[in-house]
């Protein structure tokens, strides 16, 4: 059964996914994931990352692209740094 829980914060999010080992996966929006599962959810609970701060925006460090794991790919995709 898929299950999804919400954390309050970046500590409660890392802590739960530890705890639940390979059963469990951070989620932001969800649409890369789900494109690999064939056919039906796997046994998995999704830990949902998609209402912390840094789950949001797009940053540049040096020769690094950073991308919030919320960002919805639309936008995304017309982003002046992830188009360059």
């Amino acid at each position: 059964m898929l299950a999804v829980e919400r954390v309050a914060d970046a500590g409660a999010g890392q802590a739960r996914r530890e705890m639940l080992g390979t059963a469990g996966a951070f989620v932001g929006g969800g649409t890369a994931l789900q494109l690999g599962w064939d056919g039906a959810a796997p046994d998995l609970t999704l830990v949902d990352v998609s209402a912390l701060p840094a789950a949001q925006g797009v940053s540049v460090h040096g020769d690094r692209l950073r991308i919030g794991a919320a960002n919805r790919l639309e936008p995304l995709s017309h982003h002046p740094a992830v188009r360059t």
